[in-house]
């Protein structure tokens, strides 16, 4: 009887000893696994391997995009989608004074600013060539391929919609004495609405307008021009307006941006956000804005200042940034600010990703499928590269 209860003591005590030492083994791993989370999302790279290089001789000639994961290499005398090896996929001849590219999901475009050259690509190559009436002043394209044309002439502005085979779907003219001279324009992912920035001047007075209009049963219903609401600012400039997805459309001015909702018209409602300095770069995705300014306050602490907000207009990050850069742009939860020699990687949660510099200049830094690995455009060549 003794013996039985020494030898369920013992069982017991080994069961327990057990049970303590796999919750040892859970808590380790457990550890582990955040250590290793914290570490690969906040550890700041300064190194990288060149994991491919492409020689390419004219690089300062070029200017170079991205379309579909792949490199578009574009000059004013054409357009060409490259692999990542630098090797051909579609490419097509032209000759532009001042070519611009924009991309939309599955279309890209290129035009001739101040010219009349227009051509819109998919994923495959040409979609559709055209020649404008007047000299191009802006273009945009939307998802669907629809592209929406600013010309002007010496009497007038003309904004033109033209769907992806090239047929005209809207026309309208706009004199500068009726609306103002347009500053900017966007379209709206399904191609039913547009913004546009104009600005007038009277005398000693500058007026912005917002304007919106909908090319749906709603527009239709509104007037010829397609207008269905405007908002009229004598306190700022806004150079730049872009629909941050299919109903937010955002104006960027001098000194604050300001935020629309557009359910077919624009509501009433509008978030403002200020600066008590000037924006000196803005960028965007669908889901955040992105605005850079002097860091006039304490500019021991670095240079600029990096705001990115919501399209509720709350403000998700500050950081305080050190770098001569030329370009910024979002990628997925990371900010890419590029220099001539110098590359800096922000993260949406904060802190830095990378920073490094490259030898050979950077025109471009563009990510690719792969973590961590990128397309490092220079001024004589092209590297894969992953950062470590």
């Amino acid at each position: 009887m003794a013996d039985n209860v020494v030898q369920q003591s013992k069982k017991k005590k080994e069961k327990k000893s057990k049970g303590i030492w796999v919750l040892i083994v859970l808590v380790v791993l457990c550890a582990l696994g955040i250590g290793y989370y914290i570490y690969t999302n906040y550890k700041t790279y300064h190194t990288y391997n060149i994991e491919n290089k492409v020689d390419m001789e004219d690089t300062i000639e070029s200017s170079y995009g991205m379309f579909q994961n792949k490199v578009v290499k574009y000059s004013k005398d054409g357009i060409m989608l490259l692999d990542n090896k630098g090797d051909g996929i579609w490419s097509r001849s032209y000759s532009m004074k001042a070519p611009k590219i924009i991309q939309k999901d599955n279309y890209l475009v290129v035009a001739d600013i101040g010219g009349n050259s227009v051509y819109l690509f998919d994923r495959l190559g040409e979609v559709h060539d055209y020649t404008m009436p007047y000299p191009i002043c802006d273009i945009e394209v939307s998802g669907q391929g629809v592209l929406a044309v600013v010309l002007e002439d010496d009497k007038a502005n003309y904004i033109q919609l033209y769907d992806k085979e090239g047929k005209q779907i809207v026309d309208s003219t706009l004199t500068v004495q009726q609306s103002g001279y347009p500053l900017d324009i966007a379209i709206s992912e399904d191609a039913m609405c547009m913004v546009v920035s104009y600005v007038t001047i009277d005398g000693i007075h500058i007026k912005n307008t917002i304007a919106f209009y909908n090319f749906g049963s709603v527009g239709q219903n509104a007037n010829s021009n397609k207008y269905v609401g405007g908002f009229y600012y004598t306190d700022a400039v806004f150079p730049k307006v872009e629909f941050i997805d299919n109903h937010t459309a955002c104006a960027y001015g001098d000194t604050k941006a300001v935020l629309y909702k557009v359910k077919e018209k624009p509501s009433d409602d509008t978030i403002e956000i200020p600066f008590d300095t000037a924006i000196r770069s803005v960028f965007s995705n669908n889901k955040y804005i992105g605005f850079i300014r002097n860091n006039e306050k304490q500019p021991e602490k670095g240079k600029y200042i990096v705001d990115i907000y919501n399209t509720k207009g709350s403000s998700v990050l500050r950081e305080v940034v050190n770098i001569d850069y030329q370009k910024v742009k979002f990628d997925g939860n990371d900010i890419i600010l590029t220099g001539e020699y110098e590359c800096m990687i922000l993260r949406m949660k904060g802190g830095e990703k990378f920073r490094g510099r490259f030898q050979n200049g950077i025109t471009d830094f563009i990510p690719l499928d792969k973590k961590n690995q990128y397309l490092v455009i220079g001024n004589k060549s092209i590297l894969t590269i992953k950062i470590k």
